[in-house]
């Protein structure tokens, strides 16, 4: 009796595992886990069906890890618990109880646990691959990426013929940014099962991330193949291979790969999502929106969904609405850094630069590695005028993954260079040109800083290189009026002014230059009306009103030098300081009305 009792609890296994693969889930959209478990033990998925086999004969150990695996599959893990529980005390030496009750504790975050019972069941059994396949799971998440992978070596030394543990110990070598030897792993278990389709979208994203996108797509076809008697199984490769065709700049056939999923699953929310993000990338924002809405319908709970959504509106400069959609984010989880990128994201494109640093803080806090909070704080910083910080932090996205750019190095010089660190800033827009010989910013700043070192032909020749780049840029023919301003030739440096303004009329800063160096040429008349058009393009100019008021007292009118020094300072606070000490202000020392302006609160 015992025998048979022992043949049912085989063939109940049996039936259970073929029912496990004949209906594997497909609708799990989330992004696969770096470390799969294992689709081929023998204590494969249950059916609350299985119950019915239980029944047909009273309770022994086996029967009881049976209850334990249905009540597991429900997510009743203290009840799965319970049942492995009587099954150990039944029969202490079985080692697929420890194996199950372990599995468990993976399941709930308690890794310790998890390890100390894995370590039980190979100690009754330690030619059960397995077991150190689940525990190369659980080496892992408690971060011992070394020993997980001498796990899934016994793993793969016990069952050299199961392509899941090549497949995982693929996976967590490319977690580890080991593409290369991934990818020969993902070879091996695709030689072993060619029908089994993970390892080629695991292939794929290996490739993906080498930016082999070409290659990538080809390993996504090729696993959709595989699965096309069952396309739902594909879904997940599909949007992977949207990916890539969007890296390729293929946005239509990208657009295409998402109808095509959505086809498959009408309610399929990530190929909403996918969809929206290619329309993103196609600056067609306001579709874009209306997929990431049909995403969160689908699924409220998907965090990115509402990070996509709030980007879009930023990048529509509705940032009021990219706020709140980043605050809808924060209510599902407080410490999402995708959300309090976004927030300092839109208040640093809002100009509010202390509201963005707090939190681009936040963000910083929760994940010490976000390169581009580094880089924002930095700008946020550098426009506050706090060089320093702002240089600390660009240093710090440096040497994060994707800080090493063209852009913070510049971005670095600049600050550099306000500091008064000029040969520093020299040197780090050099590195940004070695980055991006292109890189028209890093020519003109680094012109300006040679001009700040009086290096005057080493200036002009940096402007020259950048208009090489592009014959029409400003900023190379401010710099070479400013080269003529710096050494008191106005008249040449007005010329290339003047050029500048030709070229664009709405911006500043020619003007600004032109006036003050109509003014050092005594030319008042033309530096009035040059200012008067600085306050026709910004009526909140104040550098016009202060040029002003230094005509107007050197011409000895009173009330109009009061008025225009008032509204400059008003403006801009700076000012103030420089009043103190301007030459043109000399005989109004004593004024009240100008020993009032220069009393104002900064």
């Amino acid at each position: 009796m015992k025998n048979v009792r022992r043949l049912i609890f085989v063939l109940a296994l049996l039936l259970m595992t073929y029912y496990q693969t004949a209906t594997a889930s497909t609708n799990n959209t989330e992004i696969k886990p770096y470390i799969a478990n294992s689709n081929l033990s023998h204590t494969d998925v249950f059916t609350s069906t299985d119950s019915i086999i239980i029944n047909l004969y009273s309770k022994n150990a086996d029967d009881y890890n049976l209850e334990g695996r249905i009540q597991y599959n429900k997510g009743s893990y203290e009840k799965a618990l319970d049942y492995y529980d009587k099954a150990i005390e039944l029969n202490p030496k079985e080692a697929i109880y420890y194996y199950n009750k372990a599995e468990v504790f993976h399941e709930i975050g308690d890794f310790e646990e998890a390890k100390n019972l894995l370590n039980k069941a190979i100690k009754l059994n330690p030619k059960e691959a397995i077991f150190y396949n689940k525990k190369a799971d659980v080496m892992y998440a408690l971060g011992n990426s070394e020993e997980a992978i001498k796990c899934y070596d016994i793993a793969i030394k016990l069952d050299p013929k199961d392509a899941h543990y090549y497949n995982n110990k693929g996976l967590l070598l490319f977690v580890m940014g080991e593409y290369d030897k991934s990818i020969k792993l993902y070879d091996k278990a695709i030689s072993l099962a060619p029908l089994y389709g993970e390892p080629y979208e695991n292939k794929g994203d290996a490739l993906y991330m080498q930016e082999k996108y070409t290659e990538a797509i080809k390993c996504y076809d090729l696993g959709i193949s595989k699965w096309k008697k069952s396309p739902d199984l594909t879904l997940s490769m599909q949007l992977s291979k949207c990916a890539a065709l969007r890296a390729l700049d293929k946005f239509s056939e990208a657009i295409n790969v998402c109808d095509n999923a959505l086809k498959i699953d009408a309610k399929y929310s990530d190929a909403y999502n996918e969809k929206g993000v290619t329309l993103y990338y196609m600056e067609k924002y306001k579709e874009a929106i209306k997929c990431f809405d049909k995403a969160i319908k689908l699924n409220k709970s998907k965090e990115v969904y509402y990070s996509n959504k709030g980007d879009a509106y930023r990048a529509l400069h509705d940032y009021q609405t990219a706020i709140d959609c980043y605050t809808q984010l924060l209510q599902i989880n407080n410490i999402n850094t995708d959300a309090n990128y976004g927030l300092g994201n839109a208040f640093y494109n809002m100009g509010m630069y202390e509201e963005a640093i707090g939190y681009f803080n936040k963000c910083l806090r929760y994940d010490p590695e976000y390169t581009s909070a580094y880089v924002y704080k930095g700008d946020c910083l550098y426009y506050l005028n706090y060089y320093t910080e702002a240089i600390d932090n660009y240093k710090k996205a440096i040497e994060l993954p994707y800080g090493d750019t063209a852009y913070v190095y510049y971005s670095m010089g600049s600050a550099l260079n306000f500091s008064g660190n000029y040969e520093d800033a020299i040197s780090a827009y050099d590195l940004a040109l070695t980055k991006d010989p292109s890189y028209i910013g890093a020519y003109t700043n680094k012109g300006d800083t040679y001009n700040n070192l009086g290096k005057f032909e080493l200036a002009w020749n940096e402007y020259d290189k950048a208009l090489e780049i592009n014959p029409t840029n400003i900023d190379a023919f401010i710099g070479k009026g400013n080269v003529f301003y710096y050494q008191g030739k106005y008249i040449e440096a007005i010329k290339y002014y003047d050029k500048a303004i030709f070229l664009d009329s709405t911006v500043l800063t020619p003007y600004i230059n032109k006036a003050d160096s109509l003014y050092n040429l005594d030319n008042y008349v033309d530096s009035l009306l040059t200012c008067d058009k600085l306050n026709e393009i910004d009526k909140n100019c104040a550098f016009a009103y202060y040029t002003r008021s230094k005509i107007y007292a050197i011409q000895n009118k009173e009330a109009e030098f009061i008025e225009n020094l008032k509204r400059a300072v008003v403006i801009d606070p700076w000012y103030i300081d420089r009043a103190t000490t301007e030459k043109a202000f000399e005989s109004y020392k004593e004024n009240e009305e100008f020993i009032k302006i220069i009393s104002y609160p900064r």
